[in-house]
């Protein structure tokens, strides 16, 4: 399987407990980031939703789908996510919200995923640009759709990809 690091950095102009409710309202994603075609609450977890799976279905800008599900497995309100990723993006990903200046939130998503499609696999030594780009685009509109669906703006996107043999590659940063 190709292994992907990637990292998204999104600052809003809102603080985090705003951000942060509308991050958590995965079910209510397909109606604001364009990409996400249909979520299906598996598991709703338990009361602070800890344990919630979610399916998610997503067309990406280059014309393919992935499904995959995603089990929350750490949550810290109002500052940090962990879960678990199976199916078609099999790894793990954290969210992680800061309280920046002037009432702003910096969002980070980091996203250490394997592809579980075969195609993606063989074509990873030539497509991995392609799929990185994918991704970029992804998750920007992602920040787009998520400052709209909370009333405030997006204030700045960064993706970052870290490549295979870097420094961290495949890493998670230490603690929460």
């Amino acid at each position: 399987m190709a292994r992907y690091h990637f990292v998204t950095y999104l600052r809003f102009g809102a603080v985090p407990k705003r951000v942060w409710d509308g991050l958590i309202q995965v079910p209510e994603w397909p109606s604001w980031w364009k990409w996400l075609e249909r979520v299906d609450v598996m598991d709703r977890g338990d009361a602070d939703g800890l344990g919630a799976v979610f399916r998610q279905c997503i067309a990406t800008p280059l014309f393919y789908k992935l499904t995959w599900q995603t089990e929350i497995v750490k949550r810290v309100d109002p500052t940090f996510i962990q879960l678990d990723s199976s199916g078609d993006l099999q790894g793990v990903g954290q969210f992680r919200l800061r309280d920046a200046e002037q009432g702003e939130t910096e969002l980070s998503f980091i996203w250490l995923v394997e592809t579980g499609k075969r195609w993606m696999n063989l074509l990873a030594p030539v497509g991995r640009p392609v799929f990185n780009y994918a991704h970029d685009r992804l998750m920007t509109d992602f920040g787009v759709g998520l400052a709209a669906a909370i009333g405030t703006d997006l204030l700045a996107v960064e993706n970052v990809t870290v490549e295979p043999g870097a420094d961290g590659f495949y890493q998670l940063p230490d603690g929460d």
